[in-house]
C-alpha cells in the first residue's frame, strides 16, 4: 500500500513571493508530520546561517495532511566590522585575518567558529594548547554587528621529559629525534597527534598502550 504524505507550503510575510523560492529549497511532500517540523527547523537553521539571524515562524497552520508555515525573514545581518582587540599580529598573520575582510560583509557565526579554531590550532602548535579565543565588545545596530577579537594565550607550554617504557631495544635519543619531540622543544599537538603513526613505521617497535600526556 503506498504510503500517504504531507504537504508543506512556506510563504514569507515579510519579503516579497520569489524570496523562498530563489532562496530556500525544501521537499512539499513529507511521510509524515515529524518529518514536516525536523525540516521547519532545518529551514530555520539554514537562514541563520545565511546570516538571517531573527528568521523565525511566527505562525504554522496545520489542517489534516497539510501544513503552511508563515515565515519571519528578517534583515541578513552584516559585519559592521570586526576589529583585532589584543592577538598578537603573528597569530593573525598565520591565519590570514584582515579587518577589511569583515567590513559590510555578511555575518555568518560559523566564519567565526573557523576562526577561532583557526587560531586555536595554531596556539596548539606552538606552545599554547591552554589558548581562549573569543568576541568581546559585541554592538548590534541597524542589522549590523561590530566585535573585536580578542585572546589569552595562557602558558607556555614545553616538553620536559619524555619516557619511553617497555623492553624495546632502542635508544631514547633515537628515538626522540626521530619524532621530532625533544626535551625542550615547544609543545605541538600535531606533533604529538602523528607520533603513533611514526611508531608503526619502525618495524623494530610496536605501540602496545596509548601514549599519555601530562602537563
Amino acid at each position: 500500500m503506498a504510503q500517504s504524505s504531507y504537504a508543506l507550503t512556506i510563504e514569507a510575510l515579510d519579503k516579497a513571493p520569489s524570496f523562498v523560492k530563489e532562496n530556500l529549497e525544501y521537499p512539499t511532500s513529507l511521510s509524515d508530520s515529524v518529518a514536516i517540523d525536523r525540516e521547519l527547523q532545518r529551514i530555520i537553521l539554514e537562514l541563520h546561517g545565511q546570516a538571517y539571524l531573527e528568521a523565525s515562524f511566527d505562525r504554522i497552520e496545520r489542517n489534516k495532511k497539510e501544513t503552511n508555515a508563515y515565515l519571519h525573514v528578517g534583515e541578513q545581518y552584516k559585519w559592521a566590522q570586526l576589529k583585532n582587540g589584543d592577538v598578537e599580529d603573528v597569530f593573525l598573520e598565520q591565519i590570514g585575518f584582515r579587518e577589511q575582510l569583515y567590513s559590510g560583509k555578511p555575518f555568518h557565526f560559523k566564519e567565526v567558529r573557523k576562526l577561532q579554531e583557526s587560531l586555536l590550532s595554531y596556539a596548539e602548535d606552538n606552545g599554547y594548547p591552554f589558548a581562549a579565543v573569543w568576541l568581546d565588545s559585541i554592538e548590534v545596530k541597524n542589522g549590523e554587528i561590530a566585535a573585536q577579537l580578542f585572546m589569552r594565550k595562557n602558558n607556555l607550554i614545553v616538553i620536559d621529559e619524555v619516557k619511553v617504557t617497555g623492553n624495546a631495544k632502542v635508544s631514547q635519543t633515537y628515538l626522540t629525534n626521530y619524532l621530532g619531540i625533544k626535551k625542550g622543544a615547544i609543545y605541538s599537538k600535531s606533533k604529538i597527534l602523528k607520533i603513533r603513526n611514526r611508531i608503526k613505521e619502525l618495524p623494530f617497535l610496536k605501540e602496545v598502550r596509548d601514549l599519555s600526556i601530562t602537563f
